[in-house]
């Protein structure tokens, strides 16, 4: 078992399954030993997948030791499109590289039938995730941003599991 492998902190993503966690492992990676700079800087924001080629999105909610605590995943329709539109209708200038690691509550992975264009990142106070620009290296840019007043429970009402009429319920620290 080499070094990365057998690290405490990266267990969490082997349980997400294999496409995110070959996504976030690369993120962290990237975090980890790629960073040119370790200021963060302005960046331009997540690129949205327009809602009709999503298929699928899974939802992970972590515990704050970064475990998984649940999962769940949203597949209908009209739920995909109020979500894509929710995070459309939200970006802002004030995107960064992310260069540390936050604290984070929820793991969001949208998948079409052949790719993985987004992963967001929710966290108690801010919002990032990786899409599909990459650095000069080719690996995957992380951005983020503090979230704006009221958009957390927006993203909780939103994230909801298919049939609930309340916004999704994180666990107790």
């Amino acid at each position: 078992m080499n070094r990365i492998e057998g690290s405490r902190s990266l267990r969490p993503l082997r349980a997400i399954g294999h496409a995110v966690s070959a996504a976030a492992l690369c993120g962290l990676v990237a975090l980890a030993t790629g960073c040119r700079s370790k200021t963060e800087v302005p960046a331009p924001g997540l690129s949205i997948p327009e809602a009709a080629a999503v298929q699928i999105v899974k939802v992970e909610i972590l515990g704050a030791d970064g475990a998984p605590r649940g999962r769940h995943q949203i597949d209908t329709r009209p739920r995909v499109e109020a979500l894509v539109a929710a995070l459309a209708g939200h970006q802002s200038d004030s995107w960064r590289t992310m260069v540390t690691r936050r604290p984070q509550e929820l793991s969001v992975s949208f998948e079409t039938t052949d790719s993985l264009p987004l992963i967001l990142l929710v966290g108690p106070d801010w919002l990032g995730g990786y899409d599909t620009a990459k650095d000069a290296d080719g690996r995957r840019v992380g951005r983020w941003r503090a979230l704006l007043p009221g958009e957390h429970d927006r993203l909780l009402s939103e994230l909801r599991e298919e049939g609930a009429d309340a916004p999704l319920r994180l666990p107790s620290p």
